[in-house]
């Protein structure tokens, strides 16, 4: 069942992981058979000019709204994320923007600081 946009930002607020972190079945299948990204794969990808960056999620949470993954070389706080997304990437005042980290327990890459991006376009 997709996620609405309100019970996202409140389930983000509650830091509510079981109720975020849900694919729809055909996504978590495609999901489980990825191979598994290394420290090395990301750092070729994604760091050759800059020490951060964006991408759409090859494998999106079920939720109303686009969700990308910010990749960084170091970690940076939640107004540095929202800095990079309007300077860099182009997000604006009027799009709704909330951010997620999943807790150190629940990561699936491990080695890798990155944090969940979800937009409403406006």
């Amino acid at each position: 069942m997709t996620l609405v946009w309100s019970e996202l930002v409140e389930a983000i607020a509650r830091n509510d992981t079981d109720l975020i972190v849900r694919r729809t079945p055909s996504v978590e299948s495609e999901y489980d058979q990825a191979p598994t990204l290394t420290r090395e794969m990301i750092e070729r990808e994604y760091f050759m000019r800059d020490d951060y960056h964006l991408v759409i999620n090859p494998y999106p949470y079920d939720v109303e709204a686009d969700h990308y993954i910010l990749w960084m070389r170091y970690y940076v706080e939640e107004v540095e994320v929202r800095w990079l997304l309007k300077e860099k990437y182009g997000v604006d005042e009027r799009d709704e923007v909330v951010l997620y980290e999943n807790p150190v327990g629940e990561r699936s890459v491990t080695h890798t600081r990155h944090w969940h991006v979800f937009v409403r376009w406006r």
